[in-house]
């Protein structure tokens, strides 16, 4: 297949359209339906999109590369994506997401029996729900650490099944 304009820009703009929407949305909080799916998927359309776009103006993106201003935003972007991977401090007590990190690792890691009071169950109605919801080993001792043998999204399940959302 044939790197070409006729397709790489357009498959570009879409997804860019798709992506730019979607993540506007998500970040006021307005996220419905598979809006955040999209966002996440088919944000692989536009890298997609983007690299062909680059292959096939590459003459263009090289003498961009020459110029200063190029160089300086770049390196700019790069180097704000390599900082976004750095902890800052949040596991060790700094920032609100701390907080909620050691409330929820406190939560992950008490028995069913005792986090019954707060959720307003009784442990026999937690462990229920639970087994409902797929937990089928789930007694009012586990955790629910034990329950999602280090799977965040069963343990995000799980907490969802104890602390439903009204």
């Amino acid at each position: 297949m044939t790197i070409s304009r006729a397709w790489a820009t357009p498959l570009t703009i879409g997804a860019f359209a798709l992506s730019a929407t979607t993540g506007v949305l998500m970040f006021f909080h307005v996220e419905q339906g598979l809006q955040k799916e999209l966002h996440e998927w088919l944000g692989w359309a536009l890298v997609i999109g983007v690299a062909a776009h680059l292959w096939v103006n590459r003459n263009a993106f090289v003498k961009h590369l020459r110029q200063r201003t190029a160089q300086v935003l770049i390196g700019l972007f790069v180097g704000l994506t390599l900082v976004s991977f750095a902890p800052l401090g949040e596991e060790e007590g700094g920032g609100p997401r701390a907080g909620m990190r050691a409330v929820v690792d406190r939560v992950t890691h008490t028995p069913i029996e005792q986090i019954a009071p707060l959720a307003g169950k009784t442990p026999d109605a937690l462990v229920d729900a639970l087994r409902q919801a797929g937990f089928e080993e789930a007694t009012a001792g586990h955790t629910v650490s034990d329950l999602a043998e280090g799977d965040r999204e069963k343990e995000q399940a799980a907490i969802a099944v104890l602390f439903p959302s009204t």
